[in-house]
């Protein structure tokens, strides 16, 4: 659904309509890892920033993955990717919170709580031919919001999501 407010589209959900835009945010943060051998566990923490007028906090998200580097011969690699997301109170209500005065038919008043919020699994495949300074890669991805803090948000609409993507790159 496109929707026009002050001459900017912005494309919402339905499950949004009559609701202010989620501001701009910019989320810029850091990360600890430790590789052995095939596995590779890291730690991010990554504070956001509402831009505009009130430059605010927009919350803190925290992201813990495990990645198994299944299969690597020359340039080719298949790597699967397990991660759970936390976040605060701030981000969660932010993005998935519904406040009195925009409550109407079946989309009720909800505060978002810190915590849970969701788990995901990729597999990425990629390969690169240094003869020819050519990278291809590709990824497939599942994301479930299952037993999340904010799974009874009237703003989720559906707790499962998958995405698939490709792309190519040449160095010259």
């Amino acid at each position: 659904m496109i929707n026009q407010d002050n001459g900017l589209y912005d494309f919402d959900s339905f499950s949004r309509r009559g609701m202010d835009s989620v501001p701009l945010s910019i989320f810029v943060g850091g990360k600890v890892g430790l590789r052995l051998e095939r596995f590779e566990m890291t730690l991010s923490a990554t504070p956001g920033l509402q831009v505009g007028k009130s430059w605010s906090g927009a919350g803190l998200v925290l992201d813990a993955e495990l990645t198994w580097h299944a299969l690597k011969l020359g340039g080719t690699e298949f790597i699967v990717v397990a991660s759970a997301k936390f976040s605060d109170k701030k981000y969660n209500n932010l993005y998935y919170g519904v406040k009195s005065k925009d409550v109407i038919d079946g989309r009720e008043e909800y505060k978002a709580k810190s915590g849970y919020l969701g788990n995901s699994i990729a597999v990425h495949y990629h390969t690169w031919k240094p003869m020819n300074s050519l990278i291809f890669g590709m990824f497939v991805e599942c994301q479930n919001m299952d037993n999340s803090v904010v799974e009874d948000s009237p703003l989720v609409i559906n707790k499962h999501n998958f995405l698939a993507g490709a792309g190519f790159g040449f160095f010259f």
